[in-house]
């Protein structure tokens, strides 16, 4: 391939769902907003098809993503068949530039030997970004070593530039390992009503005293969907009675029985609990966003950002989310709303008495909308295009 016919990037996206499709959309219209020039987007074959309209005029490849695991073993074994898979497409495609959108998976293969004999500058998106994070266990101790050491030889890799991360307390420590690392705010969704609260609550058979509590995405155990049941159903009479508990988002098969279960012992506190089981679209969302008292985040070990906390600080919703990690400093920070421990049944009840009483507990609305102004779509596109064009305009 002549020089002047190499793409000036390549966007290398090998999965599908979760923030990988809007990422993708948000990264491309950034690209060509800012004149980045020729751009090639590798993707999973669903990938491409469901982000077919914001692709249109854009080169793609399809790509098969390399098997997950996490087993040490494993992650060697998906490490190796990641980087083969990056090898296979940056040398097809010779681009000056690529963005990896899950650098993650690619960290073994920047250390060991993914190396080309022509210049390309290789940048993404960190989405797991632990090293600063206390270990939960020995193994985890072991685990934490380990990327460290596979860190500290990727950042010795010539081809490697910029790495985000979505996690602001991340950088100092990646950088410490010789990365370029860099924060990347996760944007948020700012919603726009279709429907009043009123029509809201009422398609949902809402009552009209009760508060509205929300968990919607999808609904497995890491969720903290079972801590939350149980915590609602150990609510005395009164707070039971004041509180409307919604589920909305799809399950496992393998869940559901067990979450059915649930929610019936959790009514019998007096609760009100709606299951609402489907894909809800993303205006529908926004009306239940805004027509919500409290928005819930209780995950548990979850590694880095949420969609769901910039959501909710976008509508001037408080949350009610898990003290951990980096959802639990965030919200403690930019005072979004209250943090609790999901595994403790009791602590958590007591703050679902606490949004019954008063649903704003914690919850700055200056300070939401504040973190949520820092949070957009136009600023996570700005930085990746000057992070991959650092004097501002493409190679001639």
């Amino acid at each position: 391939m002549a020089t002047a016919d190499r793409p000036d990037v390549l966007i290398v996206s090998p999965d599908v769902g979760g923030h990988h499709g809007e990422h993708l959309r948000w990264i491309v219209g950034a690209l060509a907003a800012h004149g980045a020039g020729r751009v090639v987007v590798a993707g999973h074959p669903a990938l491409l098809k469901a982000e077919a309209d914001a692709l249109r005029g854009v080169e793609t490849r399809p790509l098969t993503s390399p098997a997950r695991a996490s087993g040490v073993g494993s992650r060697w074994t998906s490490g190796r068949a990641t980087g083969r898979m990056l090898r296979a497409v940056v040398e097809a495609v010779r681009p000056r530039r690529a963005y990896i959108s899950y650098l993650d998976a690619a960290q073994l293969a920047l250390a060991l030997d993914l190396r080309f004999p022509f210049d390309v500058t290789l940048a993404g998106l960190m989405f797991r970004a632990t090293v600063h994070e206390p270990p939960t266990s020995p193994r985890d101790a072991v685990r934490r070593i380990q990327e460290g050491v596979v860190l500290r030889l990727a950042a010795r890799n010539r081809h490697l530039g910029p790495v985000f991360t979505l996690d602001p307390e991340a950088v100092g420590p990646l950088r410490r390992l010789g990365l370029d690392a860099r924060f990347l705010p996760d944007p948020a969704r700012f919603p726009r009503a279709q429907r009043s609260k009123a029509e809201v609550r009422a398609t949902l058979g809402i009552d009209s005293d009760r508060r509205l509590a929300l968990l919607f995405g999808s609904l497995e155990d890491r969720k903290g969907i079972f801590e939350t049941l149980d915590a609602v159903g150990r609510l005395a009479p009164e707070p039971a009675r004041r509180l409307s508990l919604v589920f909305a988002g799809r399950t496992y098969d393998e869940v559901r029985p067990r979450l059915e279960a649930a929610l019936k012992t959790a009514q019998r506190s007096g609760v009100q609990v709606v299951f609402d089981e489907r894909f809800v679209p993303d205006d529908e969302l926004d009306d239940l966003v805004l027509a919500a008292d409290v928005v819930l985040a209780p995950y548990r070990g979850h590694v880095g950002s949420s969609g769901v906390v910039a959501r909710a600080a976008a509508a001037g919703t408080p949350l009610l989310a898990t003290d951990e990690r980096m959802v639990g400093r965030e919200v403690r920070r930019h005072r979004l709303g209250q943090t609790v421990d999901p595994a403790d049944a009791a602590g958590f009840a007591d703050a679902f008495a606490r949004v019954a009483e008063d649903p704003a507990v914690g919850f700055d609305p200056a300070s939401a909308a504040a973190y949520a102004a820092d949070h957009t779509v136009e600023q996570f596109g700005r930085r990746i295009f000057d992070a991959l064009f650092p004097d501002g305009l493409p190679d001639p």
